[in-house]
């Protein structure tokens, strides 16, 4: 998840360099109601951020469940192709380019 987002970022910006600091992370995990470790699944993208662009890196974050996604793939048609492309996370960044 966090090189697709660093790859979405890229291809906005035209070079990671650009980004002058990454100001928040929303990352949004497909999981049953009783999963409560959302952050634990996020902490990757995070430090993959700070990993990349060091002071500029670290950003405001939440990490939420999505119990409805779950909900909504086990009621989809396993033979239909958009099932298997369903994320176990989803991410929304907000980054601030220089």
């Amino acid at each position: 998840m966090g090189l697709n987002c660093l790859a979405t970022v890229k291809a906005a910006v035209g070079d990671l360099d650009k980004v002058k600091q990454v100001v928040k992370l929303l990352g949004m995990v497909h999981c049953s109601e009783d999963f409560k470790d959302q952050p634990k699944v996020i902490n990757g993208c995070s430090d993959l951020l700070v990993e990349v662009f060091g002071e500029s890196g670290k950003h405001a974050r939440s990490a939420v469940g999505d119990a409805g996604a779950s909900q909504r793939d086990s009621r989809r048609d396993r033979d239909d192709p958009g099932y298997r492309l369903n994320p176990p996370a989803s991410l929304r960044g907000m980054f601030c380019p220089s």
